[in-house]
């Protein structure tokens, strides 16, 4: 997908059929480390995050963590690569808004960049905590 308008209409369609625990996942031509995305919480309220990094994957640089801090995300442990950075979301369009903001102001990536689009659900995780 690579309208910006047409990728925004279709990921609306996807942020509003996320159940609690449910997230879509945007990557940009398949540039894993610059994935964005965005999480239906348990109270159904939304967050964009941009994931952690783990295994060999190099941590976010400074410039990037600048960015995300500048736009209101925020991370648990500065330190901890692994932690994501999240910031929350009023609604859907707030939520698409800041995460192709986020894929061009801060990773740089082209408007009309090709995105790649996954789903995912972390209940698995939260029952187990």
């Amino acid at each position: 997908m690579t309208n910006p308008s047409v990728a925004r209409s279709f990921l609306l369609g996807e942020v509003d059929a996320l159940e609690p625990f449910d997230f879509v996942a945007v990557v940009p031509g398949g540039r894993v480390l610059n994935a964005v995305e965005i999480a239906r919480e348990e109270d159904g309220a939304l967050q964009v995050r941009v994931p952690g990094r783990v295994g060999v994957a190099p941590p976010l640089d400074d410039e990037v963590c600048r960015g995300l801090r500048d736009r209101g995300f925020h991370v648990e442990d500065a330190e901890d690569a692994m932690k994501p950075w999240t910031r929350g979301a009023v609604d859907g369009e707030a939520a698409i808004s800041l995460l192709q903001e986020i894929l061009v102001e801060v990773f740089g990536e082209k408007p009309d960049a090709a995105l790649d689009i996954g789903h995912g659900s972390q209940r698995k995780q939260h029952e187990a905590r």
